[in-house]
């Protein structure tokens, strides 16, 4: 009874391991736009660090996928004086929600939801898959992705394939 019983526990941890997921987190960071100060209008930095969380099979396929922008804008005045206070709190793309406001101007929808879309979209797929999505300006050339999801998704990638680096 007691070799069964190690056999089966053999068993499990052989299972488990060939069973075993990996997860990364990658964020893309880029200045997205710089505008000067002028005396008529303050000038601002705009910078956007795209985020993905992900979950690999031991196959290297996408099992869950996570995708999110914090978008940054830090502003100064003529004089070069910083206008943002420091600890002002940055709310994601995602925690926005709707108040976002890309649902008016957007045929598919909100951003949160386009990138609900995409993570879709992800899944079962390997990264290089994904990383071979063909895009025209950004966004998706399939059609089947470009009509749940409008939005640029080019340094969405990015973040997806720095998080396939650092998956373990």
């Amino acid at each position: 009874m007691k070799k069964l019983l190690a056999l089966v526990l053999v068993l499990c941890c052989f299972t488990s391991v060939a069973l075993a997921n990996t997860y990364g987190m990658g964020v893309y960071t880029n200045v997205a736009t710089a505008t000067n100060a002028t005396a008529e209008k303050a000038g601002q930095y705009e910078i956007l660090s795209n985020i993905c969380a992900l979950v690999l099979d031991d196959e290297g396929k996408i099992v869950d996928v996570w995708f999110d922008v914090v978008q940054t804008k830090v502003g100064f005045n003529a004089a070069g004086e910083v206008t943002t206070a420091a600890g002002t709190p940055v709310l994601s793309k995602f925690e926005k929600k709707e108040a976002y406001g890309m649902s008016g101007r957007a045929p598919a929808g909100e951003w949160y939801v386009q990138a609900r879309a995409l993570e879709q979209y992800c899944i079962g797929k390997t990264v290089a898959e994904v990383m071979g999505t063909a895009l025209e300006g950004g966004k998706a050339v399939d059609a089947d992705l470009k009509a749940t999801c409008s939005i640029a998704i080019d340094e969405l990638l990015l973040a997806l394939y720095q998080a396939s680096l650092n998956a373990r």
